[in-house]
């Protein structure tokens, strides 16, 4: 099994928030910023739908021409979303 790149995010872009529990830095494959759970989940079930919408309230604070896309492509896995 490969070690989860979401898991292990390294700094290699700018981050604009990180918590505990949620990080959003930008994205490296596309440039746009991504919000990346902390812990390896799935799916917003798993997690919580509260904490979810918690984050996505902060994301469109701080980026409020862009809306959230939660297809996660490259790691379906690992929940992110991102803001495009």
């Amino acid at each position: 099994m490969t070690e989860c790149p979401l898991c292990n995010l390294e700094r290699r872009t700018h981050r604009y928030f990180e918590s505990s529990s949620w990080i959003i830095c930008d994205c490296v494959t596309c440039r746009v910023p991504m919000v990346v759970y902390c812990e390896h989940m799935a799916s917003e079930e798993d997690i919580g739908e509260d904490k979810v919408g918690d984050i996505v309230d902060i994301a469109q604070t701080m980026f409020p021409d862009r809306r959230p896309d939660f297809e996660m492509r490259s790691f379906p896995e690992h929940f992110h979303f991102h803001m495009r």
